[in-house]
């Protein structure tokens, strides 16, 4: 991001902008006072402010000084300063060695106060700093940019300021007052959200906030289907539970969950035909009427458009979990990468946004097709399609797979969830029961020997012109022209 101070003299004028109130000369001044006078509050500041975060430029020359300085071991003074900067050919631009000696006359600074200092220069630089992507923003859309472009790049330099804030490490008792919040359930906040497959929550610890969980597999293995169980199991706990859906439209999305609470087929509950599948799909209805999920379907989004509608579902509905479906259909922020760095791109923007929107965020992920070409079939990590940094992003990586995908012969309603990445838990496969009518998977015991009905053992027969006989002929017709 371009340093404030490289625009903020030309916008002055600007009643919208007003960046040269955005600033804390004061604070500035002290910050760098307090440095000098006692060096080893250094410590303490250089995780909060960084030298580009002034408004002044040559106190940022002086604090970029003071961290060089410190970082090499050095004990700063008045003196080491003035060396440094006049060997780096900072000195004189700055105003040399009496400027330096001025910032200490000040009769206000105080050196407990450096914290505070660093922390109104932050917030002063984020001022100006959104402050020039709206006003940016607001330009863009006097030139006739599209609104939904316009308002992704100002919510991109929105994401990227709150990447610029550092904490300081926290100390054991906060880290661990936060595990044990977790455990108290008069945190709801903090607690964890389970997927309603007891086996599976029991391997991987139920989904926690800030997690980033990948559901892959290969296309028509019942990604949706899952993830749509899982969403119908956790608001069944009364969990908010938001659903992002850029494939399926929200009717898709209500069908398959009317057909797995009812347990009717999908078709039927498309189009139903008697009077006794209507009813059942009324009375479903009036079962899931109160479950709070909710459905945003826009097929168009980027990352940044998804947190917006997670915030805004935040703040209206309290929302626990996000699920997105799926990774592949995400718009990227820039067309002209190649896909392998958009999907790394957006991998990174979705583990940035659990972080900071402090929820599990699930996303449906595809395969590629090298399971099909092993010889056990069975989907891998590495087998995610077009990025690593999705397997590296990921807290918790979930593969579907189902025999019967690749062998006929094989049972139809045995389907497996491996759990091939687990980073706070442990890796395992848990069997599931898959009804292809309901869209429905539930958890099950270990699968026993299965066969099929009817198996068929003698390939059809094949006719090619060289091999075709007199008695392979069908009797009774004519020769026939058009």
């Amino acid at each position: 991001m371009n340093k404030a101070t490289n625009n903020h003299k030309t916008t002055d004028n600007d009643p919208f902008l007003k960046t040269s109130q955005q600033k804390s000369i004061e604070a500035e001044q002290g910050l760098i006072a307090a440095c000098l006078i006692n060096p080893r509050v250094i410590d303490e500041v250089v995780n909060i402010v960084k030298p580009d975060m002034f408004f002044s430029d040559n106190f940022s020359i002086i604090f970029n000084a003071i961290r060089m300085i410190h970082s090499n071991g050095l004990n700063l003074d008045l003196a080491i300063l003035i060396d440094h900067l006049k060997k780096t050919g900072k000195l004189e631009p700055i105003g040399g060695g009496p400027f330096i000696a001025s910032i200490l006359t000040c009769d206000y600074i105080s050196i407990t106060n450096a914290v505070h200092y660093a922390t109104i220069i932050r917030d002063h630089d984020m001022s100006r700093n959104l402050l020039e992507a709206l006003s940016e923003g607001i330009n863009r859309l006097y030139d006739g940019e599209h609104y939904r472009d316009v308002q992704s790049f100002v919510e991109q330099r929105i994401l990227e300021n709150h990447g610029m804030i550092t904490n300081e490490p926290a100390t054991m008792h906060d880290c661990l007052l936060d595990v044990l919040m977790q455990l108290d359930e008069d945190h709801p906040q903090q607690s964890l959200v389970p997927s309603g497959f007891d086996k599976l929550d029991e391997m991987i610890g139920c989904f926690r906030p800030g997690q980033l969980i990948i559901i892959a597999a290969r296309p028509s293995m019942g990604k949706t289907a899952f993830a749509t169980n899982i969403a119908q199991n956790v608001a069944k706990s009364d969990i908010p539970t938001l659903f992002v859906s850029l494939e399926m439209s929200r009717t898709e999305i209500t069908q398959r969950m009317i057909a797995s609470t009812c347990d009717m087929s999908l078709s039927e509950v498309m189009c139903p035909f008697t009077n006794q599948q209507k009813q059942k799909i009324a009375e479903a209805a009036q079962t899931i009427v109160n479950q709070k999920l909710f459905i945003h379907d826009n097929a168009e989004n980027t990352v940044i458009d998804i947190m917006s509608a997670t915030r805004l579902a935040m703040s209206k509905h309290d929302v626990k979990l996000l699920i997105i479906d799926y990774l592949g259909l995400i718009t990227p922020e820039n067309q002209k990468q190649t896909r392998y760095e958009q999907t790394t791109l957006i991998s990174r923007r979705l583990k940035q946004m659990a972080r900071m929107l402090k929820i599990p965020v699930i996303v449906l992920a595809q395969l590629n097709r090298e399971p099909g070409q092993s010889k056990d079939n069975k989907p891998k990590i590495h087998h995610l399609r077009d990025s690593g940094a999705i397997e590296q992003d990921a807290d918790v990586v979930l593969l579907l797979h189902r025999e019967n995908y690749y062998d006929r012969d094989a049972n139809p309603r045995h389907a497996e969830a491996i759990a091939a990445k687990v980073r706070n838990g442990k890796t395992g496969t848990t069997s599931l029961d898959w009804n292809c009518e309901t869209t429905t998977f539930k958890e099950c015991d270990e699968w026993e020997d299965w066969q099929p009905t009817t198996k068929q053992t003698t390939k059809p027969k094949r006719f090619s012109k060289d091999r075709f006989t007199d008695k392979d002929e069908v009797q009774g017709y004519s020769e026939w022209h058009p």
